[in-house]
């Protein structure tokens, strides 16, 4: 007798993290992800979370049922852990709060009796699992699927079996950074640990972007941000909503009024029953509904809600923090540095617009006499030094005979200006005078007699 049944926890074998892994990038449907080669599942006798039994089975994966599942795990989602209070991964608000990438690539390796996939992670959500990827981390993944669960006894490399299961259907991919398999890593595999609560209290394992109208920078330990100042504030900006009592529980809320409090925060679950689940890492400030750069900060540094999370939430809602940090603040101190700019060119404007008397220019000997002493020798070392190159440059100038040059006209230039001169000057006096003969009377054929040009007249 067959009995349909859902598969939740088989994980990969120790290859996932092999020192031989390759990380590409990737992108598609204007998203970013990192390109990571896993191996989802082999073939054994495992002994995973079956729904329809109430107690742990031993269950075997036959390599040709699992060659039958290839087609179905490309595009199928990878999620933060496995869905929490859900059979699927394929319900819309797990997705927004789990989902951390895409399954494509599944072949089968029948060398090995591996299903092997290409893990698409994205670059945003998923960032925090490359990096401990990178740093050598073992990270467990574990298969969500459906299949017909089937009596079939025997034994695969030692381990007893008891049933089978055939007919696999993808369901999705979790990724398990903090939670140990039953089955160890020197097994070549791992099981997902049986118990489902990842969190002490309701909430998302992944951080969302929240909803806010403009930043702030006031002192959040100011900000009074219970459960009853974000029931006020929804109410008060939704006119629909507008009532005489508030709602004092999270039960008596409505989905609506659920969803615009949760989306305050980084990891607050709408669904929640509790307030610490609901506004779990609030960022938002309830009175003005502007994102608080000190709440931002406080995720980063630590505090006490993140002792309550696992590792992966915890991380999530830190990279979360750091883009918005990055994005939001960093773009209004340069709009106030545009700010800035701006108004110091209007006053510059009305400065130039008004009469303003001419003032002596500030000579080098000024400069020397304001400079502090133990500076005046350096200072006038180059005073002289100056005025020594700016004397061999007016020599080379006026050694030009074909122009002179005024002398007010020298003294007046700026050095660099002298040096151009005086390089122009170098390149016309190497060139050769080339006496000419100049046929005078524009007869062809008669003689030409030499004539002595005269010399060019002073311009000054």
């Amino acid at each position: 007798m067959k009995a349909k049944s859902e598969l939740r926890s088989v994980l990969i074998t120790c290859d996932f993290l092999d020192d031989q892994v390759i990380i590409n990038d990737g992108s598609f449907a204007g998203k970013n992800y990192y390109i990571v080669p896993s191996i989802m599942l082999v073939e054994g006798a495992f002994t995973p979370a079956v729904s329809s039994f109430e107690e742990p089975v031993s269950l075997y994966f036959n390599g040709d049922d699992i060659f039958e599942s290839v087609h179905t795990w490309n595009g199928r989602p990878v999620s933060l852990y496995h869905p929490i209070g859900n059979t699927s991964c394929n319900v819309p608000h797990v997705l927004d709060g789990q989902l951390i990438g895409y399954v494509f690539n599944a072949m089968y390796d029948q060398e090995g009796n591996k299903l092997r996939a290409d893990l698409w992670l994205d670059k945003d959500r998923g960032e925090f699992i490359v990096d401990k990827i990178r740093l050598g981390d073992k990270i467990e993944l574990s298969v969500g699927a459906f299949g017909d669960i089937v009596q079939e006894s025997g034994s695969f490399n030692g381990t007893d079996y008891t049933q089978r299961m055939t007919n696999i259907v993808g369901d999705h991919l979790a990724v398990l950074p903090d939670v140990p398999g039953a089955c160890s890593w020197s097994d070549g595999c791992g099981i997902r640990m049986n118990g489902e609560k990842e969190l002490v209290v309701a909430a998302r394992v992944v951080s969302r972007r929240p909803s806010y109208s403009g930043v702030e920078s006031i002192s959040w330990d100011g900000v009074s941000k219970d459960l009853r100042e974000y029931i006020k504030a929804y109410y008060s900006q939704d006119k629909a909503a507008k009532t005489d009592t508030f709602p004092s529980f999270t039960t008596e809320l409505s989905s609506s009024a659920k969803n615009w409090i949760a989306s305050k925060t980084l990891l607050g679950d709408s669904r929640s029953k509790t307030g610490d689940g609901l506004i779990f890492f609030p960022v938002v400030n309830p009175s003005t509904n502007k994102l608080n750069e000190g709440a931002l900060r406080a995720v980063l540094s630590g505090r006490g809600e993140q002792a309550k999370i696992s590792e992966g939430a915890r991380s999530s809602s830190r990279k979360m923090a750091e883009r918005l940090l990055k994005s939001e603040f960093a773009k209004k101190e340069t709009k106030m540095e545009e700010k800035k700019d701006k108004a110091e060119v209007q006053a510059c404007n009305v400065v130039e617009a008004k009469e303003v008397k001419p003032q002596a220019p500030v000579t080098m000997q000024d400069v020397l006499a304001t400079a502090p002493e133990e500076f005046r020798g350096a200072i006038a070392d180059a005073m002289r030094e100056r005025e020594e190159q700016r004397k061999a440059l007016v020599v080379a100038i006026n050694g030009y005979e074909k122009v002179k040059f005024c002398p007010n006209f020298l003294e007046k230039t700026e050095t660099k200006e002298l040096k151009a001169i005086a390089s122009l000057v170098d390149e016309a006096s190497k060139e050769k005078a080339v006496e000419r003969k100049v046929d005078y009377s524009l007869q062809a054929g008669a003689e030409v007699s030499d004539k002595k040009r005269c010399e060019a007249p002073s311009l000054f």
